[in-house]
């Protein structure tokens, strides 16, 4: 989905695979862009990514805690539903993937935000 965060493919068995395909993110896994493709994908299509930079993406109002906001200029990571970034809390999560550029309330459902996606490798 458009706004998803996406990862390397580890479940290939060919090690270059890993490298050239992409799923969405599991929850609470590692990240490294954010999908543009609007529609389903089947596998082995072609997926646009944003590696690191300007993007719209899925982001809820939560943290690991439960329900709370995200102001503008928080990280914000991969959270604990498949496809969603969160809140990210220093001490809890394993690191932060992208910077919220606009502010989402507490509790708020997933929506295209705008963000700034770090470099992760």
């Amino acid at each position: 989905a458009a706004g998803a965060p996406v990862m390397f493919d580890i479940a290939e068995s060919n090690d270059g695979d890993k490298m050239l395909k992409v799923v969405e993110s599991a929850a609470d896994a590692p990240c490294i862009g954010v999908s543009l493709e609007d529609a389903a994908v089947a596998a082995g299509d072609d997926v646009r990514v944003v590696l690191s930079g300007f993007v719209s993406a899925l982001v809820k109002g939560t943290n690991d805690g439960g329900n709370a906001a995200i102001s503008a200029g928080n990280y914000i990571c991969q959270g604990d539903v498949a496809g969603e970034f969160y809140k990210y809390t220093a001490g809890t999560d394993a690191m932060p993937h992208a910077v919220c550029l606009e502010a989402v309330s507490s509790g708020a459902a997933a929506a295209l935000v705008k963000v700034i996606m770090l470099k992760q490798f």
